[in-house]
């Protein structure tokens, strides 16, 4: 539970890679046995504060992107009291050359209510005094990081038009990423 000096308080959930399947690989089958009752549990700690305002679920809801997982996830979040907003994970679709599972177009479908005026890979919110933008920067081929040129055109385009409020940025990769070379020397890698 993150809360500002402007006294916004909202919950975070990440990566509960939710799996009801009796099909797992044995090192991750405890943790993700337990990926619905944990998610429940949350709900539940949520509902439960009256200071949470929202909720921000910052993508891997899935384990495996299946269709039952998608409409567990889908029933298990509507539970939750007050407003929530979602952002896609790397596990929350099938890539493209998989061939199996669901699409981003399915995910984002689903979840349409919690990621209002979702276009061109962003949707933003108003809360408050603040603007919530949830970012989808998943390339759909590699499962990395894409930002094009028309998402930061958009991005750029809000921004703009909402210079005032305190903006709370919502993506699953974080916008920075630590490169590795050949010495073992790292270096921060910024997105834009």
């Amino acid at each position: 539970v993150f809360s500002t000096a402007n006294s916004i308080c909202f919950a975070v959930i990440s990566d509960p890679h939710l799996e009801i399947s009796n099909t797992l690989n044995p090192d991750t089958s405890r943790r993700i046995s337990l990926s619905k009752t944990i998610l429940e549990n949350a709900i539940n700690m949520i509902n439960n504060d009256e200071d949470i305002e929202f909720t921000i679920i910052s993508g891997d809801l899935l384990n495996t992107p299946r269709p039952w997982n998608l409409d567990a996830s889908h029933q298990i979040l509507e539970d939750l009291e007050k407003p929530y907003f979602v952002v896609l994970g790397n596990n929350d679709f099938s890539m493209a050359n998989s061939g199996i599972g669901i699409s981003k177009t399915t995910f984002t479908q689903t979840f349409a209510e919690a990621q209002p005026n979702f276009s061109d890979n962003i949707w933003s919110k108003e809360f408050d005094d603040f603007l919530i933008i949830g970012v989808d920067n998943i390339n759909p081929i590699s499962g990395g990081v894409i930002y094009t040129k028309k998402m930061m055109l958009k991005l750029d385009s809000i921004l703009s038009e909402n210079i005032n409020k305190q903006k709370i940025f919502v993506v699953h990769y974080p916008l920075t990423e630590l490169n590795y070379f050949a010495d073992g020397k790292k270096t921060k890698k910024i997105f834009w």
